[in-house]
């Protein structure tokens, strides 16, 4: 198979054009170009790597969302603003249009934009002690990511051609999930400290520009909660806007109804699980998993309407606030559901091999007594 690596190259200057030019056609026709080399890099080509080709059929994906929001779905040289700018996008000298469209086309959470998500968890700390504490940060979940992955090679149940992380038991499936959870969270932590760290210290941007990726764990009482707040909110300004344009636009659905809520909430699962299972698709090119895949996140949205069917039973008995009970039991749910669910997406990824892949250097594998674990 070809290489993906020129056409990745392709689509991202294409997709930096876009936001530099004015003519609305000229950028639907670009947007059609983008489209065709996105579905031809998931479709036709390699990186050579299975962990690199769900990593690239991935954010690619996004990117495609992310620029049918900006084109097709609205006019952000007009509409769109970053924190300190005076005037529209248009007008902006080429250099400053320049930044403003790489920064539009690459912070899919819209920090500092006008169109920014809501709830982000900023830092206020002085410039060095960010740096310090976001060095620290980095090396803990370098360590975590480090040790997680050390314990996935010698799991089967992470080997490409290993055993169903199930397949010994339910509390077998729960260990295996949470180090699934552990693997990825801390993976992206770790790149996060380690870029906001560098940049922060280099005067390119300040310590609030770099908010916090994940929220409070111990909040996590809904499966909403856990999707809407908890794990990274990357996707949800650009699946957010189709789920409006969808409910508001296309169905005429009424703002607040919950006809309007639900379309929004199903898209946008249907949305991220169609980004994933392309991600999958390029690593394995296999239709079942990519089924799998977007069923997976399709009932997680499932899950979220089931819970609000019992919470508004709840409060026909007139149960309306959270106690210490029902906040423990809402966690037992989530974690319940995650156990349960989490490998009909999971072991597409472990199957496809794009698990395989750990540190560049392990730490803790060198360490007194754990080299005879290193794979």
């Amino acid at each position: 198979m070809p290489s993906a690596y020129p056409y990745i190259a392709a689509f991202i200057i294409l997709q930096l054009t876009s936001m530099l030019v004015s003519s609305s056609p000229l950028r639907r026709a670009l947007f059609l170009s983008m489209a065709a080399i996105c579905i031809y890099i998931i479709l036709c080509t390699t990186t050579g790597s299975p962990a690199d080709d769900y990593f690239t059929g991935l954010p690619l994906s996004i990117s495609l969302c992310n620029a049918s929001t900006l084109i097709l779905l609205s006019d952000p040289q007009y509409t769109a603003f970053r924190q300190g700018q005076t005037a529209a996008a248009h007008a902006l000298p080429f250099k400053q249009r320049l930044l403003w469209a790489t920064d539009i086309i690459t912070n899919w959470r819209g920090i500092n934009w006008s169109f920014e998500i809501p709830g982000v968890r900023r830092s206020n700390a002085p410039r060095l002690s960010y740096v310090i504490s976001r060095l620290k940060w980095c090396f803990f979940h370098y360590i975590l990511y480090d040790a997680a992955t050390l314990i996935n090679q010698n799991n089967p149940a992470f080997w490409k051609d290993g055993e169903r992380m199930g397949q010994r038991g339910v509390a077998y499936q729960a260990f295996n999930v949470l180090m699934f959870w552990t693997t990825f969270a801390s993976s992206m932590a770790m790149k996060h400290s380690l870029f906001s760290a560098i940049t922060v210290a280099l005067h390119l941007y300040e310590p609030r520009d770099w908010p916090f990726p994940f929220g409070p764990l111990l909040h996590t009482t809904t499966v909403r909660t856990f999707w809407g707040r908890t794990w990274h909110q990357a996707l949800r300004h650009p699946v957010s806007s189709h789920g409006k344009y969808l409910a508001q636009t296309i169905f005429r659905f009424s703002l607040g109804t919950s006809l309007s809520s639900y379309t929004q909430l199903y898209t946008a699962f249907l949305l991220s699980g169609i980004f994933h299972a392309a991600g999958d698709w390029m690593m394995s090119h296999n239709l079942q998993r990519f089924i799998d895949v977007t069923w997976y996140f399709v009932i997680q949205a499932v899950a979220i309407s089931v819970e609000d069917l019992v919470i508004a039973i709840a409060k026909k008995f007139g149960i309306r606030q959270a106690s210490f009970l029902s906040s423990a039991a809402g966690m037992v749910w989530v974690f319940c559901w995650t156990v349960w669910s989490g490998p009909l997406w999971m072991e597409t990824m472990i199957r496809g091999g794009a698990m395989e892949d750990g540190p560049p250097l392990s730490v803790v594998g060198r360490l007194p007594g754990l080299a005879k674990f290193r794979t």
